[in-house]
């Protein structure tokens, strides 16, 4: 699993629109297959952070350029970049993760389940 992430930082005061414009981003996403699209305000945060970022989950690579490919030719995104340069103080910065969380949700998922039928199968009737 990869996740894709871009950092906005917003001129004073414009935070609202520049998460609006990501709201219609999202939806352009989720048009051409984008899964799990999160937007995520700052709330608290060190000196330099982003107000805004935006996130999205591919299965692979090829899933996430297509994506970002199909998004990148429409019209609305044309329009839309053209509208959030006036609310950036500086470009968007871009980076894609793989997301190692994914693996460690499944062993621990495995361990509960096989403690779970060993406690069912012991006449405990335990389950967790």
């Amino acid at each position: 699993m990869y996740v894709s992430r871009f950092c906005f930082h917003s001129i004073p005061g414009k935070t609202d629109a520049v998460e609006q414009e990501l709201k219609r981003l999202a939806n352009l996403v989720a048009r051409v297959g984008g899964k799990n699209i999160r937007i995520q305000r700052t709330h608290f945060a060190s000196l330099g952070s982003p107000d805004v970022v935006f996130e999205q989950e591919a299965e692979n690579l090829q899933d996430l350029e297509n994506q970002i490919q199909k998004v990148t030719r429409s019209t609305d995104f044309q329009r839309s970049t053209k509208r959030m340069s006036r609310l950036l103080w500086q470009s968007p910065k871009g980076e894609i993760y793989i997301w190692q969380q994914e693996l460690a949700l499944r062993i621990t998922l495995r361990r509960k389940s096989s403690s779970s039928l060993r406690l069912k199968k012991s006449g405990t009737g335990v389950a967790h």
